[in-house]
């Protein structure tokens, strides 16, 4: 009985935190990337785009030189949950 009540409980919390789905996951990740974007002049004017899936991270925009795209890569690379940056 209790293996059982433990084994329960280990799934109901594995699928409560989204474990086996990142969809929660990608979209945090989007929503404080685009908000950080945001509120950084460069690149804001920029109009650099976020699209995440799986963790994956495509940035689109018109960046005036490699300085700012590499600024958008190492902030998306510091958000947690991202696993790469394309």
């Amino acid at each position: 009985m209790r293996k059982s009540t433990l084994l329960i409980l280990g799934l109901l919390a594995a699928l409560l935190t989204g474990v086996g789905c990142n969809k929660g996951g990608d979209a945090i990740i989007a929503a404080d990337l685009k908000a950080k974007i945001a509120a950084d002049a460069e690149l804001s004017a920029a109009g650099v785009a976020v699209q995440v899936s799986n963790g994956q991270v495509t940035l689109t925009g018109n960046v005036p030189n490699s300085d700012v795209e590499l600024k958008a890569v190492k902030l998306a690379n510091a958000q947690p949950g991202v696993k790469k940056v394309n």
